[in-house]
């Protein structure tokens, strides 16, 4: 019963800090692209394909 409660406390904590991570992964992306958008040096076509 103890072995089933760590197992699920451990898997919450993993997916909520793998959630974060993923966020400011997509965060810090993002603000590259619109950086990189309004200095005119990359457009949508590119991104797009």
């Amino acid at each position: 019963m103890v072995l089933l409660f760590v197992v699920v406390v451990k898997d919450i904590c993993f997916e909520s800090f793998y959630n974060i991570y993923l966020y400011i992964a997509w965060d810090r992306n993002f603000r590259w692209f619109e950086e990189r958008v309004m200095e005119g040096e990359t457009d949508e076509s590119q991104i797009c394909g």
